[in-house]
């Protein structure tokens, strides 16, 4: 009995140990994990937005609660401005953070050749995909930054496809970018788009002409474009989606370009004196990890994880049609990109920026030769258009006064009327170019060597104030009429092709000779431009005149009702083709003959009609609504060859009739 009493108790014994060694166990294995868990504080150099970054710092430390996260925040460029201070030998030598968190791989790559990073294998890397991670384990890309066209959805009503609809002239100055010098975003993609065959510095310096308006950072832009103040620009994508969550009624939206977007990695990396590394290790482990990448895409961010699923609307990684970019080779490029890029935006000339911008010297109206361009560029990626703009006799004194020089400027020129080509044909600086699209086109609208086309056709018509006028004038005499005297208006030939080609035309006429100008000049017309003329005789000013037909229609297409109208001279109209040709040393030949051969296609026909009201050159491309075929105008033949000869004589006869002083 004893002997069973004493086993018992022996058992009970070893039960008592084994209990005892398990519970020490178990006080072990948690004091070992309590010491385990990294502590302390952990500095992070970001440009994260700070609601973003806000709400990662309190996940992390919700996970890490010995962890506290403290955040230095603000753009690329301050970030780095911050750590080269820091870094500086004479100052500190030592980056201050444990960590950084910044827009883009350059700045990753910098420190990296720097040695100011320390390299680490994160167990999330296998998840990546390669591009998305450095080769050598210094750093990884934490988010994605997709650069896409954001646009007010009130402003505009045709919804932008490609980053060249920020040249349309229909939103000059309502275009913006944040400024490359603090948003590390729009940096990379102002060096990755000047790299490119398609767009080039070309384009920024059309974006300057277009009057980009450079914002302090992305949610300044983003802002800006919300309360209309701008129309569109280039920006980040999830910036967008997260003003969208907050307020569902804003009116913005945006789309990625149909030529790809910039695609900008996002780096995280840690510090090469980082003072706390296990919580550094944490960190980035949360942020590649699954969940962590989750939490970033409920925020609207673009995860860099193939198993966590985008923001909607977004597409997967190995889905996006993306330019291609080199952040080693933006990193050596982004210095001197930031020069060139101010000094256009402060409107220097930057050589060797302007490979693929062909120059036009031209004296059509501004607002439909900006929106010509801008369809032409559309239509030709990578190629660009340069404008100089004036009244024909201006782009005559301008190009007389560089062929002294030796070195006409341009490649193309499209003025008022033939004699200025006629001119320059016979001075041996124009290239013989004959499109194939100039078939299309009568004889009398080119000229027969092949040197210069009608580009537009300008009918120089009588207008008149549909309330003033009771008898609707039938020709150019009506002007005669004496109760007219000090109530009709023209142009002077001095500067205007049109009306030298028109006087001209009409000295060499039997039935108008000199004798009608003389008695045009008893009638006391007013001189100034034919857009002038044609608002006085709108606005009762004056009661009829001598003006352009296009500039009536225009006139009526913005002024709908207004007591203006036009007729065709009964004894015949003086027609003036409006020459485009390209110079004999053009510097950018396929950019200038391929502008050509848009302004002679059908398309740039119809483009010019639909702008401008312009009578097109091409018989397969109908006249604007209600107005005669050139083929059934009644024309009073212009002898080009005489008014060319003859230019300073017919100035300073129209001087020497009408009294006026000879500059």
């Amino acid at each position: 009995m004893r002997k069973t009493e004493s086993k018992y108790k022996y058992k009970n014994l070893i039960f008592i140990v084994l209990i005892f060694l398990v519970v020490i166990a178990v006080i072990l294995v948690l004091n070992y994990s309590k010491k385990a868990q990294p502590t302390g504080k952990l500095i992070l150099y970001t440009s994260v937005p700070i609601d973003t970054i806000n709400k990662v710092k309190v996940e992390f430390e919700k996970r890490q609660p010995g962890i506290e996260l403290d955040i230095f925040r603000s753009g690329t460029g301050e970030v780095m401005d911050r750590i080269y201070s820091e870094i500086d030998p004479r100052i500190a030598g030592l980056i201050q953070a444990d960590l950084i968190w910044v827009a883009d791989f350059t700045v990753g790559e910098e420190l990296k050749n720097r040695g100011q990073l320390m390299k680490y294998k994160s167990p999330q890397a296998d998840n990546f995909i390669s591009f998305l991670k450095d080769k050598d384990d210094y750093y990884y890309a934490a988010r994605l930054l997709n650069m896409i066209i954001a646009y007010n959805t009130d402003n505009v009503k045709k919804i932008p496809t490609s980053y060249r609809d920020l040249l349309n002239p229909e939103h000059k100055g309502k275009i913006g970018l944040a400024d490359p010098s603090y948003s590390g975003a729009a940096l990379y993609t102002v060096v990755t788009l000047a790299q490119t065959e398609e767009f080039g510095w070309d384009y920024f310096i059309r974006l300057y002409e277009n009057k980009l308006q450079i914002m302090k950072d992305d949610t300044s832009l983003n802002q800006a474009i919300a309360d209309g103040e701008l129309d569109m620009g280039i920006t980040i994508d999830f910036m967008i989606r997260e003003l969208k969550n907050k307020n569902p009624d804003i009116p913005i939206d945006y789309i990625p370009p149909e030529e790809g977007g910039v695609l900008v990695p996002s780096p995280i990396a840690i510090v090469r004196d980082c003072q706390n590394l296990p919580a550094a290790q944490v960190f980035v482990d949360f942020i590649l990890s699954k969940e962590g990448q989750e939490l970033l895409s409920a925020q609207g961010i673009t995860p860099v994880r193939l198993d966590v699923i985008p923001p909607s609307g977004v597409p997967i990684i190995t889905q996006m049609k993306v330019i291609p970019s080199n952040p080693e080779g933006i990193l050596i490029l982004k210095e001197d990109s930031k020069h060139i890029f101010t000094d256009i935006f402060q409107g220097k000339q930057v050589e060797g920026t302007t490979e693929k911008t062909a120059t036009l010297y031209t004296s059509v109206p501004i607002n439909i030769i900006e929106e010509l361009r801008y369809k032409f560029e559309t239509q030709n990626p990578g190629v660009y258009l340069k404008i100089y703009r004036e009244s024909t006799g201006k782009v005559v004194e301008k190009i007389n006064k560089e062929i002294e020089e030796g070195l006409i400027q341009a490649d193309l020129i499209w003025v008022a009327e033939f004699t200025v080509a006629e001119e320059l044909k016979k001075k041996g600086v124009l290239l013989p170019y004959r499109p194939p699209e100039a078939a299309e086109i009568l004889d009398i609208l080119k000229d027969k060597d092949g040197f210069y086309t009608a580009g537009r056709l300008l009918i120089m018509v009588v207008a008149y104030n549909t309330d003033k006028v009771t008898t609707k004038p039938t020709g150019y005499r009506d002007l005669l009429d004496e109760k007219y005297n000090t109530r009709i208006g023209h142009d002077t030939p001095e500067t205007s092709g049109s009306l030298l080609y028109f006087i001209g035309t009409l000295l060499q006429d039997k039935d108008f000779g000199e004798e009608f100008f003389k008695r045009l000049k008893e009638n006391l017309p007013q001189i100034q431009t034919s857009t002038q003329t044609t608002e006085k005789i709108a606005n009762g000013e004056l009661d009829m005149g001598i003006t352009i037909d296009f500039t009536v229609r225009e006139f009526l297409k913005e002024n709908p009702g207004a007591p203006i109208d036009y007729i065709y001279p009964n004894d015949g109209v003086v027609l003036v083709p409006s020459p485009i040709a390209i110079f004999q040393n053009t510097y950018h030949p396929q950019a200038a003959m391929l502008f050509v051969r848009y302004i002679l296609s059908k398309k740039g026909q119809t483009l010019l009609r639909d702008l401008g009201g312009f009578t097109p050159v091409r018989l397969d491309v109908s006249p604007p609504e209600k107005i005669t075929s050139i083929t059934q105008l009644k024309v009073i033949p212009s002898k080009k060859e005489w008014i060319e000869e003859n230019r300073d004589y017919i100035i300073s006869k129209f001087i020497e009739i009408y009294g006026l002083p000879n500059k």
